[in-house]
């Protein structure tokens, strides 16, 4: 999983070389981006329940996410370290970049 995200993170530029546009949206939302998958893959979250999430249902501190999944059945799931670095990397610029 690691590498997949670094790939996200710093791979993923030679791969769309020549496209202006392309690299400009990658640079300014890799963080973003590594933090969702992140967060997808350490919890198994649907697309669905992962675009409707808030901020409030984030709790850094003690590594879990409130969800609201299937049959509107609410959730508490925990996340590892991997995604809580990756949440935190992409929190730490959310304000100044968006």
């Amino acid at each position: 999983m690691k590498e997949f995200l670094d790939f996200i993170n710093e791979g993923y530029l030679s791969v769309i070389t020549g496209n202006t546009r392309s690299i400009n949206y990658h640079i300014k939302n890799r963080e973003r981006d590594r933090a969702i998958i992140s967060l997808a893959l350490a919890t198994g979250l649907r697309t669905m329940e992962l675009a409707n999430l808030e901020l409030d249902d984030l709790n850094m501190r003690n590594g879990v996410i409130d969800v609201l999944g299937k049959g509107n059945q609410k959730d508490t799931l925990p996340f590892g370290p991997l995604a809580k670095e990756h949440l935190q990397a992409y929190l730490d610029i959310r304000t100044d970049r968006y």
